[in-house]
């Protein structure tokens, strides 16, 4: 590998707590080891993409782009939590995201209001605690949210689902707690939620969104400046909901698996690497699957899948996780049902 080729433009990592990072790139033979100029945060996701500017010894470029992702090991706990404490948000609070919004070293909560319309901003002071908030103006029936460095600045954003006017809204985070005024994008009919990755290896962040009444995804490019131009939809199961993404097939591109409310499904996208998604595959889960999230759950390093399922209220109970071992090649290997109360 020419360790020559290896800098911010090829090696591209990303923080979902603290954006985009610079950093130092040492190569030695075929490892190169970044060395970020301020430490990660406990607990933080880490992406990183390999560009097509990379280049061997010989000279010979990246046929396509490469990215993983890994999490920053937590400290060891009890497991043991105090009192809780209750911190205002708007009204009917739906999903919270956190990170660093003011690059204090402090996580900060952001909280989507589905009757208000808006985003609660709670900036943490360090010690557990949160000042009070401040609201910003999103779409109509504001529900998902999620965190992400979209323009490259090295700033957190937000991206906001807007369930009632069929929109996401982004806010542009400045550094400093504070976001700009809302741009609005439409998506598929009543979007639930929303994931942001790479999807096509060009360093720009992309976002895939969940549209719950259209049983399909909207996947949308993004570019340099934090705005968005090609949208596509994808067919997805019965009622999407919940959406994550990771690579399952090890081919080095972000995959994307979905919820599927009523056909008590997931979705499965495996992504080509320029941005688009191969026509979905889906897995049986248990009754009503309502969120999923990725991980490595059994240490072969391949990301396997877990399922939350709810009955919704209904008899038979079904209040089960599924724990689906992925086989590595973007199929599923088993599942192991987990009861809770």
């Amino acid at each position: 590998m020419d360790g020559t080729t290896i800098k911010t433009n090829s090696m591209i990592v990303r923080g979902n707590y603290t954006g985009l990072r610079e950093g130092t790139y040492i190569t030695e033979g075929a490892t190169t080891t970044f060395t970020p100029s301020t430490p990660f945060m406990i607990g933080e996701q880490i992406s990183v993409t390999l560009t097509t500017e990379v280049q061997s010894s010989a000279g010979t470029s990246l046929v396509s782009s490469y990215s993983w992702e890994f999490s920053i090991q937590s400290r060891s706990g009890t497991g043991v939590f105090d009192d809780r404490t209750a911190f205002g948000t708007g009204l009917y609070p739906q999903n919270i995201v956190t990170s660093d919004f003011d690059n204090d070293g402090n996580l900060d909560i952001a909280g989507s209001n589905d009757r208000e319309n808006s985003a609660s901003i709670l900036m943490g002071v360090g010690d557990g605690s949160f000042e009070e908030r401040v609201d910003y103006a999103a779409g109509s029936g504001s529900s998902g949210i999620s965190a992400s460095d979209l323009n490259g600045d090295g700033n957190p954003d937000l991206v906001i689902t807007n369930r009632s006017d069929n929109t996401i809204s982004i806010l542009l985070g400045n550094g400093d707690g504070t976001f700009a005024v809302k741009a609005d994008y439409p998506v598929g009919e009543d979007p639930t939620a929303a994931y942001a990755a790479d999807f096509n290896g060009d360093g720009h962040i992309d976002i895939a969104v969940s549209a719950f009444e259209s049983d399909s995804i909207s996947v949308l490019l993004g570019s340099a400046d934090g705005m968005f131009s090609t949208i596509t939809d994808y067919l997805a199961g019965d009622g999407p909901g919940d959406i994550t993404g990771t690579d399952l097939d090890g081919d080095g591109n972000i995959d994307l698996i979905v919820t599927n409310r009523w056909s008590n499904t997931i979705s499965l996208f495996i992504g080509i690497g320029n941005g688009s998604f191969a026509a979905k595959f889906d897995y049986d889960t248990g009754s009503r699957p309502s969120s999923v999230i990725a991980t490595d759950i059994d240490g072969d390093t391949i990301s396997d899948l877990v399922i939350a399922n709810s009955s919704g209220g209904e008899q038979p109970a079904s209040e089960e996780v599924i724990v689906t071992l992925a086989a590595g090649s973007g199929t599923i290997a088993g599942q192991l049902t987990v009861e809770y109360q």
